[in-house]
């Protein structure tokens, strides 16, 4: 593996030190290659995070494999009224926006994604997602997209994004490393991006007893947030009801960040609620009702901006539920899931191998059939056609999907 060559300057904490979701990102080097930054700066990822471990065989479900339906006999959704995408999958009901994407051609589904030697907590399994490495189910000290934006330092400089990444999740990891700063927005806070008391900060910063380093980092962080409040300036906020779910908030603002010129490659949404032990029919049938019709909302937001054709939305989650529902009405932590890749310019299709229910792990549950670095690696490549793709550099090629 070729390791990218960055300041030994800051330890691992001064790396991942944040002032309101933000980290450095030194510009000094911005001039210095002159890369192609094309596709970097035109096409964008929104990453869309179901928190609390989707159950993906009622989401995608085989419903010609008798096993599922011997599995879940309470569970298992009604025949009728599926939305079938193949002779062996169905969308669940709900799902029916989603299902006018896919046959549109604007869908590509790649079954069953997951790692080796999965984790079944909640904080650890998200934290490999984050991290785009098995081995790091903790705080990583760079984050996927931080790599990537690490080993594609000169790009990223030359494209002078106002952020990295823009997040709703509290979750920033997945953006952490040396120099790349991610904007942190709680739901409703539009006024986090104010920079107000900026002199103020930098003056306290010139104190001998701080260290350059950090001063650097928060320096940076005050001058991103001052780039997006200069660019927003003036502008009206979306209007929202107070019925509204936090998605809907999300997908609003993201929508009004976009159509309004900030610059950024990375945005991610989340929707929480997915942990569904017990009584799962009518959660879940809630939750994918709610995904349905937010999907479409940030879909037409997206169309709205004039960004939809330059714009992957990528579905996960940080696992799968058990193929075997439990005594409670639900199912319990599983492993492997679906991810979905929705945009105007996505080839469509199934991708990938399905886990099969009649070769489950010894704890009941699916094996996984694709990697979750070979989907990170598709994003890199396909996506944006940056020349460090540290996934692929491990070994991990990207799959055959058309993304642009």
């Amino acid at each position: 593996m070729t390791h990218h060559a960055h300041s030994p300057r800051l330890s691992r904490r001064a790396a991942l030190f944040t002032l309101g979701g933000s980290a450095a990102w030194p510009l000094e080097s911005a001039l210095a290659m002159q890369p192609d930054t094309g596709l970097l700066k035109r096409k964008r990822l929104v990453l869309f995070r179901l928190h609390g471990g989707n159950d993906g065989l009622n989401t995608l479900v085989p419903y010609r494999d008798p096993l599922y339906r011997k599995l879940r006999p309470t569970l298992a959704q009604p025949l009728d009224k599926l939305l079938p995408v193949s002779d062996e999958l169905a969308l669940h009901p709900r799902l029916t926006e989603f299902m006018k994407m896919f046959q549109a051609g604007e869908v590509s589904i790649v079954q069953d994604v997951g790692y080796p030697d999965p984790n079944l907590s909640h904080f650890e399994s998200a934290a490999i997602w984050d991290s785009g490495d098995p081995k790091e189910s903790t705080q990583p000290a760079a984050g996927w997209w931080g790599k990537v934006a690490i080993r594609n330092r000169a790009a990223f400089d030359a494209s002078r994004f106002d952020a990295a990444a823009v997040t709703f999740d509290r979750n920033t990891a997945f953006g952490s490393g040396q120099g790349v700063p991610v904007l942190w927005v709680d739901r409703d806070a539009v006024a986090t991006l104010e920079a107000k008391g900026a002199k103020r900060v930098r003056a306290a910063l010139a104190s001998p007893r701080t260290t350059r380093a950090i001063a650097d980092m928060i320096n940076d962080g005050i001058d991103m947030r001052a780039r997006f409040a200069k660019r927003l300036r003036g502008i009206s906020p979306p209007e929202w009801e107070s019925f509204e779910e936090p998605f809907d908030l999300q997908a609003k603002l993201t929508e009004w960040f976009l159509s309004h010129g900030v610059a950024t490659p990375l945005v991610r949404v989340s929707q929480d609620g997915f942990d569904t032990h017990a009584l799962q029919l009518a959660r879940h049938d809630e939750l994918l009702k709610a995904f349905d019709s937010g999907l479409a909302r940030l879909k037409q937001g997206l169309k709205a901006a004039g960004v939809w054709n330059d714009t992957v939305i990528m579905v996960h989650s940080e696992f799968g539920r058990r193929p075997a529902e439990n005594g409670y009405g639900g199912t319990d932590h599983g492993t492997a899931g679906p991810v979905f890749l929705i945009g105007g310019k996505v080839g469509g299709g199934i991708h990938g191998q399905r886990a099969l229910l009649s070769d489950l792990d010894r704890e009941g549950n699916l094996k996984f059939t694709t990697d979750l670095r070979a989907v990170y690696s598709t994003l890199v490549t396909n996506l944006w056609e940056l020349p460090g793709n540290p996934f692929a550099a491990d070994g991990f090629a990207p799959l055959p999907l058309r993304l642009v």
